[in-house]
């Protein structure tokens, strides 16, 4: 039992373990049975007592492996018994077999599987020693396996997460900084992931002719998944963004067609996209199933700016329009916002709402956009009531100078 503890490769560990009760109990077979999570067993290692796989086509009692599932103590039948005749199938006369034994394997309430040993010679009979004894292996055996599992299961979770911490790392490098030196303007974002990578996104791309673009997304979910189709859809962008003879709706039609071909299983992604004219202090923009941006203006008038298209990705002729151009006057705020930020609840099951957004962007006016989106962020945690979101949270803001 050290010798089995001591090895964790799962395909050695029951290879080991059949080659082990072979010996202990001096058999010429021996069958270890499996369940993969169902009810249906499958043969994991079926040896000789030369060591040697029983290949493809080996017989054995399924009748006796079916009884022996259905009770705590070992099953012992041999040529000669009384029972025999009812309980020794076809395969074990065929085969000329003498004796056979065979125990369930369980931990706790859960049943495992079976280890099954037979023999031909007509000297060996298995007798009630074999039996306690082959019970206590299957105890024993049971553990081992399950210690194995829990050994397994604890290591996919430790490289799943490394994964992750990578695909975070990567995902954090690929969110742009700040754009500095646009005259006239203090333009920041930031994203809040729900998890450890989010499926939001946001953007800023300069433009061969002199323009700042404007990106904020969201795919569907949160996690590792949307965070890969959120990169493509960026290294997209940003090839789109490069053709000056397409306008933002246009660019959202072309990267439809690409997501409706790729994304599949029901997923899609919001997005909006616009341009910022600094020497005109003018947006223009087009919007894909993405929330309203918010305009406070110097005055303190604030409304959502409407107007949207369907998401992403849902339905590949889709053609979207432009929205009518955004005028920015010297101390106007655009936010461009992701819903995790509206629809964040707390314990009451109360959403941010729109309101408590456009009562802090007032409050918090005279501020520097990354210090109001700091703000933003601050607020709805504290709404959430905890450091955790149930969705990505992903704002953009546009302050005029």
């Amino acid at each position: 039992m050290a010798d089995l503890i001591s090895d964790h490769d799962p395909a050695g560990l029951v290879r080991k373990i059949v080659e082990r009760a072979i010996k202990a109990v001096r058999a010429e077979r021996c069958i270890l049975l499996l369940r993969d999570g169902g009810d249906d067993l499958r043969v994991a290692v079926a040896l000789d007592d030369q060591g040697r796989d029983l290949g493809s086509h080996f017989r054995y009692s399924k009748s006796l492996v079916q009884k022996a599932l259905e009770q705590q103590e070992c099953l012992i039948r041999s040529i000669g018994d009384s029972d025999a005749p009812s309980d020794l199938s076809a395969s074990v006369v065929d085969l000329k077999l003498r004796a056979v034994m065979c125990v369930r394997l369980s931990f706790k309430d859960d049943v495992t599987g079976v280890i099954y040993v037979d023999s031909r010679a007509n000297t060996r009979t298995f007798n009630s020693k074999d039996s306690r004894f082959f019970e206590a292996l299957a105890r024993a055996i049971s553990i081992v396996l399950e210690n194995a599992r829990l050994l397994r299961a604890a290591l996919e979770r430790e490289r799943l997460q490394r994964a992750i911490e990578l695909a975070r790392e990567v995902l954090a490098k690929l969110l742009p900084k700040d754009p500095l030196g646009v005259p006239g303007f203090d333009i920041a974002g930031c994203s809040v992931p729900a998890e450890t990578a989010a499926g939001d996104y946001y953007d800023f791309i300069p433009c061969p002719d002199g323009r700042v673009g404007l990106v904020i997304g969201d795919v569907t979910g949160h996690g590792i998944g949307p965070a890969m189709v959120m990169t493509g859809a960026r290294s997209a962008l940003r090839i789109l963004f490069d053709d000056r003879a397409l306008d933002e709706a246009q660019i959202l039609g072309r990267l439809n067609e690409r997501l409706s071909d790729d994304l599949g299983d029901g997923r899609f992604m919001s997005l909006m996209l616009g341009r910022l004219d600094v020497a005109r202090r003018v947006v223009t923009w087009a919007n894909a199933g993405q929330n309203p941006p918010l305009l406070l203006r110097a005055n303190g008038e604030a409304k959502a700016l409407p107007g949207t298209g369907l998401a992403l990705g849902i339905e590949r002729e889709m053609t979207y329009s432009l929205q009518p151009p955004l005028q920015l006057q010297p101390g106007d705020l655009l936010l461009w916002l992701t819903d995790g930020l509206v629809e964040a609840r707390n314990a009451a099951g109360e959403e941010f709402g729109e309101a408590r957004v456009i009562e802090l962007l007032k409050q918090h006016v005279q501020l520097p956009s990354r210090q109001i989106l700091a703000e933003l962020r601050r607020a709805v945690l504290a709404h959430a009531g905890g450091d955790r979101l149930e969705d990505d949270v992903t704002l953009l803001l546009v302050r005029a100078r």
